[in-house]
């Protein structure tokens, strides 16, 4: 719509708009037309004849007062009068003429004046840049168009001229009516602000349209000026943009922005300040600054600083500022502030802009944190590469945490591979419940503590199994990390009290596992402060250097144990294989010592005072063979009769003795595993590991305690195996004695196994019984292990293979009870004269006919010699000439179907491995008695037969 405006036309818009005003101002005088001059003119005569004719008749007045004077004559006044009328006519006629003149030349000069006057208008006219159309003040028809105007519309002057305004088409949403021009006429003044307007090619204009009145010529002439606003328009529109624009990024502002002006009021504000500054919306309303700069005051941690730096900017209003302000909260300001100065420095003002950076400050806290952490960390990850040992360098660790990120706590447990978490675990002991132990062939030991707590060896806390507590969860991978940061509510930690008492809010665990998956333990921190994104994930990285650690410490202690396991092994291969050499040269000895002194026993009457004598001999002979049986046992020499069998059942059949060998002071507990998978072994030797372990186990003790006896099954995997030299992966029956004893140190431990080796006091042990235990568990390719402390009591461990078929049944021999004897011609071969002569004579008191030699040579000589039958080979196994069984397959090539015996003190020559007789071989262990002899003969010849009627010498045997 466009308004109609009656007021004056305002000057920045009338350059070319002439009113009748105006061109009296442009003709000095106003001398546009000669009619409106002679008014003018006309006007000043008459006031000038009036003059003329008040002043004659004054004097004509002054006359006759003078012709009433006394003393005078009327002719004398009358003359007087005439005189003065002549000089008045005379004078007014010179001043007439005088003035006509005057007007005379004032007209030409005005017409000139008038000219140059219609003249410059006319060029304004001309060269405007606005575009005027003169109108018929009575018709209003176009009388005239400047050039300007009808090349902005497209029309030609005489398109124009001569027609109504209202009956051109270029005026298309709004046209000027007549009901508009009479109201024109009316009031000399008409305006419209913004009337759309079209050319002839049909381009739109946005105008402003103003028309007026004025004289010109003696009659009224309407002067319209047109003027193109389109590009005013533009820039308006562009001024809105920008201030829209403005508008909405002061808005959408990250920062607070207040706008103050000169005279300490507020101009301009967005709401992001307001929302920083928490300020009262009818505080910033009001637009005073004063109460608005208290409240922002009173939120300064420091408010004198800020108020100075206020007072001294605008103060210096030159100058900009840059500076960080610190909230009472907490919070952090950015502030920026700038003057505001205008055309000729004119100052408005002062713009203010504060920005929240507490978060970039927090961030930037962080990362120096991080950075201070991620220093420390490294140098600490240095360090580590230094010597020492793992419990030193773990020390060192949890040491660095508390005091890097300081944790109130720090912890670090390590896996021990095959410690069975039952021994010392106290958590162990939880059967159900979410903190039940899930898995027991593993336990983590605490090595290292540092913060609140210091010690390793707490109850609850010294060993944790896996699968047992958030610890024992983080090991077995269900959790590889853990962290709360509300522990006195988090359902996943085990002791709320504990901690809400030490005011601990935050728990974090990592598992500590190398890259190839294999977990190496378990770190955990416990704090008073939240622990951060940023912590969590140094911490988190650093477990993984702990774990190579560990790892690489783990491997140095394995191959430092491996070393020591073969160095021990070697040396125990050595011990054996002197053992079994001193084995076979004693047991020559003492089969004559002991054959001769049974012999003799039988021969003479116990009443007889050598008898007692002879009887002595025996039994250290005796004595002496369990010696060498016994180094022949660890030299895995002992040979033997391996059965299927069950474990259980054999100890549940010695549990009676072995109470009694115990004492009534010392408690045997006894605790089968169901189920248990069946071994082969020889049922002497579970007898004699059992025996020899209880006998430690009770010198351990001394007194009063508690030894327990328990069986399992487990299952060897690699791991576990490369951690132990000689074990190998598989399924195992494990024989386990554990005591409460004294325990052992490091040292004891390395020498248990050796043979002659004892702690006990001289007469009290022969240092041979763990040395059997060693050589039956290895002769039945079988592990031990040794576990033990000092104070901490001992557990042996003997791991013994499955036997797969387990329903094979051995044929038991029936044991000899009697001497038998026989007929039979035997070949005797033995290298040792004293042995041959014995062995001899005792074959020949059994009833047998003997041929002896004593070389191999000698005795193929008697076999190719001798023209009778020779029923049985009975040789020793090692010979100078060749072994026992290479004169076997000599004399069996010879004599085919012969049968053989062999004997001997020093068995490894017929043994297939480890002491397990070869399938079909006959074998008699020296030293031997006659009763001995003689079922080996009858196995060998594979005849029981009855006993014969022996000489009374024989006789005495039975005795």
């Amino acid at each position: 719509m466009i308004n109609r405006v009656s007021t004056p036309y305002p000057s920045d818009v009338s350059s070319y708009i002439i009113t009748r005003e105006e061109k009296r101002s442009m003709s000095d005088k106003n001398l546009h037309d000669g009619p409106d001059s002679a008014v003018r003119n006309s006007s000043g005569s008459k006031s000038l004849y009036f003059g003329l004719f008040t002043l004659a008749m004054g004097f004509m007045v002054l006359g006759g007062w003078m012709l009433d004077i006394p003393g005078l004559k009327s002719a004398f006044g009358v003359v007087v009068s005439m005189v003065f009328m002549m000089l008045l006519l005379t004078a007014l006629v010179w001043w007439t003429a005088r003035e006509l003149n005057r007007i005379a030349s004032e007209r030409q000069q005005s017409d000139v004046q008038l000219h140059e006057s219609e003249e410059r208008y006319r060029r304004l006219f001309e060269a405007a840049k606005d575009g005027i159309l003169l109108l018929d003040y009575d018709t209003g028809v176009i009388t005239d168009v400047n050039p300007f105007l009808k090349d902005r519309l497209g029309y030609s002057k005489e398109e124009l001229l001569g027609k109504c305004l209202w009956e051109l088409g270029f005026f298309k949403d709004v046209k000027l009516s007549k009901d508009d021009f009479l109201r024109l006429q009316n009031k000399g003044y008409v305006r419209y602000e913004d009337l759309p307007l079209e050319t002839k090619e049909g381009k739109k204009l946005d105008v402003e349209f103003i028309s007026n009145v004025y004289q010109a010529g003696g009659k009224k002439v309407i002067q319209c000026n047109i003027r193109d606003i389109t590009e005013r328009k533009r820039a308006e529109e562009e001024i809105k943009f920008r201030n829209v624009l403005l508008s909405t990024q002061q808005e959408a502002s990250i920062d607070g922005i207040l706008v103050v002006g000169e005279n300490n009021c507020i101009l301009s504000y967005n709401r992001r300040f307001i929302e920083m500054w928490r300020l009262p919306e009818k505080l910033v309303e009001d637009k005073v600054d004063t109460p608005v700069l208290q409240f922002v005051t009173d939120q300064m941690s420091d408010p004198g600083p800020f108020i100075q730096r206020i007072q001294h900017l605008y103060s210096h209003r030159q100058e900009t500022s840059q500076d960080e302000l610190i909230l009472a909260d907490g919070r952090f300001f950015d502030r920026y502030s700038a003057p505001m100065f205008g055309p000729n420095e004119r100052y408005y003002g002062r713009i203010w802009n504060f920005r929240d950076i507490t978060e970039r400050k927090r961030r930037e806290k962080e990362r120096e944190k991080m950075l201070l952490w991620q220093n420390s960390v490294g140098l600490l990850q240095q360090s580590l590469l230094t010597t020492g040992t793992l419990n030193q360098k773990l020390k060192n660790i949890t040491d660095e945490i508390v005091r890097i990120f300081d944790v109130d706590i720090c912890r670090i447990w390590v896996i021990q591979p095959g410690d069975l978490c039952q021994r010392g675990c106290v958590h162990a002991q939880v059967k159900e419940g979410p903190h039940a132990c899930l898995d027991r062939s593993h336990c983590l030991h605490l090595l290292s503590s540092s913060g609140r707590y210091t010690h390793i060896d707490g109850r609850d806390h010294g060993r944790i199994p896996f699968g047992c507590y958030k610890i024992g969860l983080i090991a077995s991978g269900k959790a590889h990390k853990f962290l709360t940061n509300d522990v006195p509510n988090d359902p996943h930690i085990h002791d709320h009290q504990w901690a809400h008492e030490l005011g601990l809010i935050s728990f974090a665990g990592y598992q500590l596992h190398v890259p190839d998956g294999q977990a190496m333990g378990v770190m955990a921190v416990f704090a008073k402060h939240p622990i951060e994104a940023a912590e969590d994930t140094i911490l988190d990285g650093l477990s993984s250097t702990i774990a190579l650690v560990i790892q690489q410490a783990k491997g140095e202690e394995e191959r430092e144990k491996l070393e020591t396991q073969l160095r021990q092994s070697q040396k125990l291969e050595s011990i054996g294989q002197l053992a079994g050499g001193v084995a076979h040269d004693f047991n020559n000895m003492l089969s004559v010592i002991n054959g001769y002194s049974e012999m003799l026993l039988r021969e003479i009457d116990s009443s007889d005072t050598k008898y007692e004598r002879i009887r002595e001999i025996n039994k250290a002979g005796t004595r002496s063979a369990d010696l060498t049986r016994q180094l022949l046992a660890f030299a895995r020499r002992q040979p033997i009769a391996p059965k299927v069998l069950d474990i259980n059942e054999e100890v549940e059949g010695m549990l009676k003795m072995l109470r009694r060998l115990l004492g009534e002071n010392i408690e045997l507990v006894w605790k089968p595993s169901a189920n248990l998978w069946k071994v082969k072994v020889d049922s002497s030797q579970i007898s004699q590991i059992l025996v020899n372990l209880l006998v430690n186990a009770r010198d351990a003790v001394s007194g009063a305690g508690k030894i327990v006896i328990l069986t399992c099954k487990v299952e060897l995997d690699a791991a576990f195996c490369r951690m132990h030299l000689d074990f190998v992966p598989g399924k195992y029956v494990v024989l386990e004695v554990c005591d409460s004893g004294c325990g052992m140190d490091k040292k004891t431990r390395e020498h248990i196994f050796e043979p002659f080796f004892t702690t006990k006091k001289t007469g009290e042990g022969t240092g041979l019984g763990l040395a059997t235990v060693f050589g039956i568990v290895k002769q039945n390719e079988g592990f031990i292990n040794v576990y033990s402390e000092p104070g901490k009591g001992t557990t042996f461990k003997i791991y013994l293979p499955r036997h797969e078929q387990e329903n094979v049944e051995i044929e038991e021999k029936p044991a000899g009870s009697k001497i038998i004897t026989g007929t039979e011609t035997v070949l005797l071969v033995e290298d040792e004269n004293s042995l041959l002569v014995f062995a001899k004579a005792m074959l020949e008191r059994l009833g047998y006919t003997v041929l002896t030699a004593n070389s191999p040579s000698q005795a193929i000589k008697l076999a190719e010699e001798y023209k009778m039958n020779i029923h049985l080979l009975m040789t020793d196994m090692v010979m100078p000439e060749m072994s026992g069984l290479e004169l076997r397959n000599r004399i069996t090539s010879i004599r085919p179907g012969i049968k053989c015996l062999f004997m001997s003190g020093y068995t490894a020559d017929i043994m297939s491995h480890n002491g397990i007789l070869d399938e079909g071989i006959n074998f008699l262990e020296k030293p031997f008695t006659a009763e001995e002899l003689s079922l080996k003969l009858r196995e060998a010849l594979a005849v029981h037969g009855t006993p014969a009627p022996l000489p009374a010498s024989v006789e005495k045997w039975k005795e």
